[in-house]
């Protein structure tokens, strides 16, 4: 007779079988098994010890993963016939997903109806998972690969999770039901950061030829872009007596600026870049543009450029003298016409018209050049006191 009628083992584990004999066998033992009602298969049974008048004898079925049905025979008689019940790990059924960027991002809250292998998500996103087991939970492990304490929560089979994801790494679930059955440990799941990259910043400015200009002001133009957003734009400067500070938090991108207040001495530079701040909330990404550097000129600069200008202006005079003296020549051809024929046609009035538009906006030009070449010697003068 058979040791034991009936027993339990998990799925995939081998199961050791035997049988007492109190008679004399004249052939061989063997065991016979089968699945499910299937085909019996046979494997022999190997003496192992006397007990009393029994002989045991006992046999060895290979990995179980299904019921099976066995008893032993020898010379045409048989054992009464035992069963093995096959215990099945709890298994994840299925695993979804809720996955919430950070608000500043922007981006949509997005769900994963079954939970692909590998995924990625944006840095500081919240994932929420929700999964059932094959069985009754009586308890539940978080498996991750950066050995961080991540939890779950469980009601029957169904069970929860609710991280925040600052880093990549790989998870799994080790499902432990009621009757004590662990399933295997295994990380199937692997989760990819898409870290939130810091912005980039450029600058551009007029002149570009590094020279302070005389009146202080320099036109800047910036550029700056970030994968989610730029929160703030300061423009910094640096001379010898300080060290780099922001003097001006920037609306727009592209502005005149008046470094004036920065106290540079003739021959000395002030040096400027623009500083660029995302919209990370803590810590926020920080990127610095190219600098671009100004020299005070020399007083010996200063009148030489002065005497550029003024050769370029009394250049420009004497083409707006010579313009002017051709108008002036064309309106006498046109009063000798008409004292030919004072009749005036539309054509004729409107050429006097333009010859007439055309002096004025000459004189005015003329006007402007002697009012800048004025404002040029004194900011040129009050730059030199200043130095003095």
């Amino acid at each position: 007779y058979l040791e034991q009628e009936s027993m339990s083992v998990s799925a995939g584990q081998s199961v050791e079988v035997s049988v007492l004999d109190a008679g004399v066998s004249k052939g061989k033992v063997e065991c016979k098994y089968r699945y499910g009602g299937g085909v019996w298969k046979s494997v022999v049974a190997i003496e192992e010890y006397y007990e009393g008048i029994f002989t045991k004898y006992k046999s060895e079925l290979p990995e179980l993963n299904e019921p099976v049905e066995y008893y032993f025979t020898r010379d045409k008689m048989n054992s009464n016939i035992g069963e093995i019940t096959v215990i099945y790990p709890p298994l994840v059924n299925f695993l979804s997903a809720v996955v919430v960027p950070p608000k500043y991002t922007g981006l949509p809250v997005y769900k994963l109806s079954r939970m692909p292998a590998f995924f990625s998500v944006p840095e500081m996103s919240q994932l929420q998972l929700m999964g059932q087991s094959s069985e009754p939970l009586h308890e539940i492990k978080v498996l991750t690969s950066d050995q961080k304490s991540r939890t779950a929560s469980f009601i029957g089979q169904e069970f929860r999770a609710n991280w925040d994801i600052d880093s990549s790494f790989t998870f799994g679930f080790e499902l432990i039901d009621d009757s004590g059955t662990r399933s295997e440990e295994s990380k199937p799941w692997q989760i990819a950061v898409i870290p939130d990259q810091k912005p980039s910043v450029s600058l551009m400015t007029f002149p570009s030829n590094g020279i302070l200009p005389v009146d202080n002001l320099v036109k800047i133009m910036v550029k700056a872009t970030d994968d989610y957003g730029i929160a703030q734009l300061y423009l910094q400067t640096l001379t010898q007596q300080d060290s780099w500070k922001r003097v001006k938090q920037l609306l727009v991108d592209s502005l005149i600026v008046d470094l004036s207040d920065e106290m540079v001495n003739p021959g000395e530079s002030v040096k400027i870049r623009i500083e660029a701040v995302d919209n990370r909330p803590r810590p926020a990404g920080i990127a610095y543009s190219n600098v671009a550097e100004f020299r005070m000129p020399t007083a010996s600069e200063l009148f030489s450029m002065a005497e550029d200008n003024h050769d370029e202006s009394d250049q420009q005079l004497k083409e707006l003298r010579k313009q002017s003296e051709n108008s002036v020549e064309e309106l006498e051809r046109i009063n000798r016409e008409l004292m030919k024929n004072p009749e005036v046609d539309w054509m004729k009035r409107q050429e006097i018209e333009d010859v007439l538009q055309r002096q004025q906006l000459m004189q005015q030009e003329m006007t402007d050049i002697a009012e800048e070449l004025q404002q040029q010697m004194d900011q040129m003068v009050g730059r030199q006191m200043a130095s003095e």
